[in-house]
C-alpha cells in the first residue's frame, strides 16, 4: 500500500505480521504523507472533537476501522480514486481517528482512558490490532515512562487489554526497558 493513500496510520502497510495486521516502521511519516494538514483543518477537527462525548468518539473510531477493514485495497490508486476514498473516509468517521490521534499527542491522560474504552469495544482481533498499532503504541512511544506502570497493571487485570498490548511493536519509538516490561505481561500467550 502506498503511504500516500488515505489509510490511517494504524493500518498503513509497509509490512504484514503473521496475523495479516499491517505495520509501518515510520507511522508518523505515514500519517502525514500525501495529506497536507492545514492549521485551519486541524483546529476545526480539535474544536469539533473536543465538544463530542468520548463515547461518540470511541464508537465512531471502532465503526470507522470496521468500515476500513471491509474496503478493498487498491494497489496503485489514481488521484481520483484517492479523492473518492478520502471523501468516503470522511463520511464514515475519519474524524474520530484524528480525534484519538490528537488526544494521544495533546492530552495523554484522556487518551489512556480512550484506549481502554477502544479495547473494550473492539469486536475482533483486527480492530484490537488497530488499537495496538495505533493509539496504544503511539502513547507508549510518546509517554513510555508515564504510562508503563498503568499499562502493566491493566494487562494483569484484563486479558483483552493484555492481548492488545501483545500487538504493540514500537521497535524504534519505545525504550528497550519499557518493551521488556510490556512483553513480560503477555509472555507465554499467543500474540496478536
Amino acid at each position: 500500500m502506498d503511504t500516500n493513500s488515505s489509510v490511517p496510520c494504524a493500518i498503513v502497510a509497509t509490512s504484514l505480521n503473521t496475523s495479516g495486521v499491517v505495520r509501518s516502521a515510520t507511522r508518523a511519516e505515514a500519517c502525514t504523507a500525501g495529506r497536507p494538514q492545514t492549521t485551519q483543518r486541524r483546529k476545526r477537527i480539535m474544536d469539533t472533537d473536543n465538544s463530542r462525548p468520548h463515547e461518540e468518539i470511541a464508537d465512531t473510531w471502532i465503526a470507522y476501522h470496521l468500515w476500513r477493514a471491509a474496503q478493498p485495497r487498491r494497489e496503485h490508486p489514481t488521484d481520483l480514486e484517492r479523492k473518492e476514498e478520502d471523501a468516503q473516509a470522511e463520511q464514515h468517521g475519519r474524524w474520530a481517528w484524528e480525534a484519538v490521534h490528537d488526544l494521544v499527542h495533546q492530552e495523554p491522560e484522556k487518551a489512556w482512558l480512550m484506549i481502554q474504552r477502544l479495547v473494550d469495544l473492539s469486536p475482533d482481533d483486527m480492530t484490537l490490532a488497530n488499537v495496538a498499532a495505533g493509539p496504544l503504541e503511539d502513547l507508549l512511544g510518546l509517554h513510555s515512562y508515564a504510562f508503563i506502570d498503568r499499562v502493566e497493571n491493566q494487562a494483569r487485570m484484563d486479558a483483552k487489554f493484555r492481548r492488545c498490548l501483545s500487538g504493540v511493536w514500537g521497535w524504534s519509538s519505545i525504550p528497550d526497558d519499557v518493551q521488556v516490561r510490556m512483553r513480560r505481561t503477555w509472555e507465554g500467550e499467543d500474540p496478536l
